[in-house]
Parts: C-alpha cells; structure tokens; sequence
C-alpha cells in the first residue's frame, strides 16, 4: 500500500514508523552531496503527513526520519519538518539514535494534530 495515498476506512489509535531512510551511505558526504536526496525525502514525509491529515487521523504519529553524518557535522530533514508542522502538527518530542559507525542515524519525532 502507498502511504502517500489516503488511508482507507481503517480505524487506528496511533501510528509509529520508520520511514525510507534514502540509499545506503557507504561514505563521509557534504551536505550539498546529499541535496537531491533530502528533497526526494521531504516530498515523500510531506505526502504522508499530508495522508493522515486527510484521513484526520488525531492521534499521536511517531516517525522514525532519517539523519545523515556529513563532514559539516550532521544533516537533519528540517524542511521536511517545518513543512509537517506548517500542516497542524504539533512536535511533542524530539530524539536522535546512531551507533557510532553509522552514517545514517534515526530521528525520533512523535507529533499530533
């Protein structure tokens, strides 16, 4: 199922996920490098989050959202975000995880409409 689509007459009191984290990082990268992916990535969250409004769903929405280790430090998806919270959601908790050899770490963010 595409959740970018409409949720079907289903009925749910929370939802948690973890979400495309973009592909495999197998190097240190700028953050000009990874531009392209962090858009294609803002489209696809906006698209969800802009799902579950529709279907207005009130419930918590946890979202497991990529961060990227880059030379400059680390690259957060903050437009995708801002854009979540232009929608109505409220952002009521804010935590990153990553092992240290990772590139790719999880950005923990549980919002509500």
């Amino acid at each position: 199922y595409d959740a970018t689509l409409p949720l079907p007459d289903k009925k749910f009191d929370a939802i948690c996920f973890e979400g495309y984290l973009g592909p495999p990082q197998a190097r240190l990268k700028t953050k000009n490098e990874l531009a392209g992916v962090v858009n294609e990535l803002t489209k696809l969250y906006r698209a969800f989050f802009a799902s579950v409004k529709k279907a207005g769903f009130k419930g918590p929405v946890v979202a497991g959202l990529p961060y990227y280790k880059v030379r400059e430090g680390e690259l957060f998806l903050i437009e995708a975000v801002r854009e979540i919270e232009k929608m109505g959601f409220r952002k009521e908790l804010d935590l990153k995880y990553a092992r240290q050899d990772q590139l790719v770490g999880r950005h923990i963010l549980r919002f509500r409409l």
